[in-house]
């Protein structure tokens, strides 16, 4: 027999072998590739559902600050007009109603003074919860993220997810 037709016949075996493996390999690939998609689709599922915690978790967090701040305003208040009642009664008594004026102003002055500081820091406590909020938000954004870039070097598309980082941020958890 002719050492060329020998060396043609092993190749033509070869490539038959080869393409037989290559057919088990892209099968394994395949399987690979699908059990990863199971995994990424259950991760952007979680993900969102953690969105939806975030956003009921902070919603209750406001609904508190907001409580707590009406009860404190109205606390205030009282305080300001006991404070004011007194003032009036302390005047009225003394018959010094021409000093008593002057005084009755600074102190008013000095009650929108604290109404401010208080307001002021409401205001940096509401700030201050919903960056909190916007935190976890980027983070659950960044997971999707990561499960979109591990598809894509996979070599497969990750199913859109439905989170909308800007739909979430700035949401103004207290009124």
């Amino acid at each position: 027999m002719d050492p060329t037709g020998i060396s043609l016949g092993l190749q033509a075996v070869g490539m038959i072998g080869g393409w037989f493996g290559s057919r088990s390999a892209r099968k394994k690939e395949r399987e690979k590739i699908g059990r990863l998609k199971g995994v990424v689709s259950d991760y952007q599922s979680k993900y969102i559902g953690a969105a939806k915690n975030i956003d009921e978790k902070y919603k209750t967090l406001g609904g508190f600050e907001y409580d707590s701040n009406q009860i404190t305003n109205a606390l205030d208040l009282m305080k300001e007009e006991g404070s004011m009642n007194q003032f009036n009664d302390m005047v009225g008594r003394s018959n010094m109603s021409e000093i008593g004026g002057e005084q009755k102003a600074v102190m008013e002055q000095g009650i929108a003074l604290e109404r401010s500081q208080r307001r002021l820091g409401q205001e940096a406590s509401a700030f201050a919860l919903q960056e909190q909020a916007a935190n976890e938000y980027r983070d659950v954004s960044m997971g999707l993220l990561g499960l979109r870039e591990k598809a894509a070097n996979a070599g497969f598309k990750a199913n859109k997810s439905s989170f909308d980082l800007n739909s979430y941020l700035n949401r103004g958890y207290i009124s």
